[in-house]
């Protein structure tokens, strides 16, 4: 059986709140629909690394894209990733 895999891009993050077992992310997409999404984390140490990391994607508007199958899922800078990945090569 396929695994559904959910795809969401160019979505923000509105607030990043911290449970006590994860965080609590809300994300608005292009359209304006919203959504939330929790992430569980049991490393404190990982846990404040990615809140840094979500809170300052949020202060700067930083569009990302949402990925998730099976229960599990990531916000991913993808821009960020492909800059990183072209960075130095040639232009065509």
């Amino acid at each position: 059986m396929a695994r559904r895999i959910r795809l969401r891009q160019d979505v923000t993050i509105r607030s990043v709140a911290h449970e006590r077992r994860g965080l609590k992310v809300h994300v608005r997409t292009p359209a304006g629909a919203r959504h939330w999404i929790r992430f569980l984390v049991d490393d404190p140490i990982v846990l404040f690394d990615h809140l840094a990391t979500l809170r300052q994607w949020m202060a700067h508007g930083t569009q990302l894209t949402y990925l998730s199958a099976g229960g599990a899922g990531t916000l991913l800078d993808d821009r960020a990733l492909f800059e990183s990945a072209f960075n130095g090569m040639p232009d065509s």
